[in-house]
């Protein structure tokens, strides 16, 4: 059995004046009975010469048709304000905020305020219009990974 103070305590039977703790209380340190001894917890380890702060990671790409860079230009250009482009290429979560600040426009714009939920949705259009054409960001490819064929 264990004593609370990590030494060894006796069972029935034994002598239980005898304590086996050498440290007697102290925390135990494997390493404190070899003089000189520091683990080493890389042995046989020889660095890679692209080994750098992120491993390297194999792309896969999920079977499929590859999307065309023309069809979301052009879905962006005529139908942005639904987010139709966003739908096209798999960004669905902003296909569909797309799609409610348009419909949120259309329901407030009696009150004026869905001037600025057009407002919104216009610049926000736009610049996803000049990030298809330039290729920026992840615009180049679908959500997937796979690149938009030109």
């Amino acid at each position: 059995m264990t004593n609370p103070n990590g030494g060894y305590q006796p069972e029935n039977g034994e002598n239980s004046s005898q304590s086996y703790d050498s440290n007697q209380g102290q925390q135990y340190n494997p390493y404190s009975q070899q003089t000189g001894y520091q683990p080493q917890y890389n042995q046989g380890y020889s660095p890679q010469p692209n080994m750098g702060a992120y491993p390297v990671q194999q792309q896969y790409v999920a079977p499929g048709q590859q999307k065309s860079w023309i069809a979301a230009l052009l879905l962006c250009f005529f139908l942005g304000s639904f987010g139709a482009h966003n739908f096209y290429t798999g960004r669905t979560s902003f296909g569909v905020a797309q799609l409610v600040l348009n419909i949120l426009g259309w329901a407030t714009f009696w009150f004026l305020l869905g001037f600025a939920f057009w407002a919104i949705l216009g610049i926000w259009v736009f610049i996803e219009f000049i990030m298809i054409i330039a290729g920026a960001g992840d615009y180049d490819k679908d959500s997937r990974g796979v690149p938009l064929a030109k």
